[in-house]
């Protein structure tokens, strides 16, 4: 009986202190303390950051102590007409701004380029605030854009293989749109990252259109990337003929002359003319070096001569040259005889060599790999390299159809034309060596 009254007085008092709170809301205990003059805050906008975009910014903020926000404004100032700082206010909606992923994204426009201090509020169904938040960014405008270096084409040259090189300059970029004709006139489009000096493109359309849009994100948390004003270029119009000029600091570089294999015998054709014909050496194609070992075909005044190293430098000559005279020159070596023939003809001769010993320098056209100062003044054009002595009858055989080998012939290690300038590097017809070339100019054919 004792437990009965005790049971029964606890559940009086529990429902005594139901009914006596059901009859308060939230509203009516808050207002106990607004009247008093405290201030009801809600939920913000937590974490605030900018991410910077073009004329605009996107303000991004997480929601996970909103609670009771509905709506959000954005308060910062610009500059009216006058110069004179005028206040912004952009309203949001809770709703219609928070994605998937929990965040609040504001996208604040039409800004001026500049730099901001947003300040952020949100708000409750019966208009109480939140704390206000203060956050930093900056918004880009054409001012931006103006001051960035845009990818630029400075060369479009054409490869033997029928493609053709893009070259560019040294300007740093996010990506680069390229949109250009292709060989049947079909407009293809390319995105081009990484910052490549090169880019080849194998199907193109003389004189046909290039249009090159660069692209930078300049932060990588930024809302937009600067576009900077497309470039318009165009294709070649056909591949053109061009010979190769050399002078001082001019190389043209075929590699390590070890990897020639020289040494048993060879042969070297090629045409050259003259701008100058300097007293002292002027290297047209040599491995030579200060140790008496390689060779050198080069001039001296108005003399052609032809020297290999042995452990001493035996040599033959014949002349006189001319400027502005394209001439045919061969040379040949075999272990005790060594030839030089000038237009097919066989002008000197000796067998008074013994075995020319390796060079540890460079092959090299248009100057000497030791000495910096033996350098050739003018052009040379079809550059062929054979493994063994050819024939006089060859040679004249040669000359008589001005070059023009396919790679594909007997003996031959490589031939380079040098008719048109193809660029750096260039291989040679049959495709096992390459060439590099250094300051060395390039004259259209009239």
């Amino acid at each position: 009986m004792k437990r009965e009254k005790i049971f029964y007085a606890l559940s009086s008092a529990f429902l005594i202190l139901v009914s006596v709170s059901g009859c308060y809301s939230i509203d009516d205990t808050q207002k106990e303390w607004t009247d008093k003059g405290e201030t009801i805050y809600v939920g913000k906008l937590d974490s605030l950051q900018v991410r910077s975009g073009m004329n605009r910014v996107e303000i991004v903020g997480d929601t996970r102590y909103l609670r009771t926000a509905e709506t959000c404004t954005v308060r910062y100032d610009v500059m009216d007409e006058q110069g004179l700082s005028v206040e912004k206010v952009n309203e949001y909606k809770i709703a219609d701004v928070v994605g998937d992923d929990g965040k609040a994204r504001l996208i604040v426009d039409g800004l001026e380029s500049g730099s901001y201090y947003f300040d952020v509020m949100t708000f409750d169904a019966y208009g109480n605030r939140s704390v206000p938040s203060q956050v930093y960014g900056v918004a880009y405008g054409e001012e931006d854009v103006m001051v960035e270096t845009p990818r630029r084409i400075t060369a479009v040259t054409p490869r033997p293989d029928g493609s053709v090189n893009i070259e560019w300059n040294d300007a740093e970029c996010t990506y680069v749109d390229m949109v250009y004709d292709d060989a049947e006139g079909k407009e293809q489009s390319m995105r081009i990252e990484g910052n490549p000096s090169v880019t080849n493109i194998v199907s193109w359309l003389p004189g046909g259109r290039i249009t090159v849009s660069t692209f930078i994100l300049k932060n990588e948390n930024d809302l937009d990337m600067l576009a900077l004003e497309p470039l318009e270029y165009e294709f070649p119009t056909g591949v053109v003929q061009s010979v190769p000029r050399f002078g001082q600091g001019s190389v043209m570089n075929l590699g390590p002359s070890a990897d020639w294999d020289l040494l048993e015998s060879f042969t070297i054709e090629l045409k050259a003319r003259y701008t100058e014909l300097a007293q002292g050496d002027q290297c047209v194609i040599s491995c030579e070096t200060n140790s008496n070992s390689g060779f050198m075909l080069r001039s001296s005044g108005n003399n052609l001569q032809f020297y290999i190293g042995d452990g001493n430098w035996r040599g033959i000559s014949t002349g006189p040259l001319e400027t502005g005279v394209w001439y045919d020159i061969a040379v040949t070596y075999r272990p005790g005889r060594i030839e030089l023939y000038v237009d097919g003809d066989l002008k000197a001769s000796s067998e008074d060599c013994g075995t020319m010993l390796s060079s540890p320098y460079p092959l090299q056209i248009g100057t000497s790999p030791y000495y910096s100062n033996r350098y050739m003044r003018g052009d040379i054009q079809h550059v062929s390299i054979w493994a063994q002595v050819r024939t006089a009858d060859q040679i004249k055989a040669d000359v008589e159809a001005g070059y023009g080998f396919t790679g594909e012939e007997e003996g031959l290690k490589a031939y380079w034309p040098l008719t048109v300038n193809y660029g750096s590097p260039l291989p040679d017809q049959t495709g096992q060596h390459e060439a590099t070339f250094t300051n060395v100019t390039w004259n259209e054919v009239q």
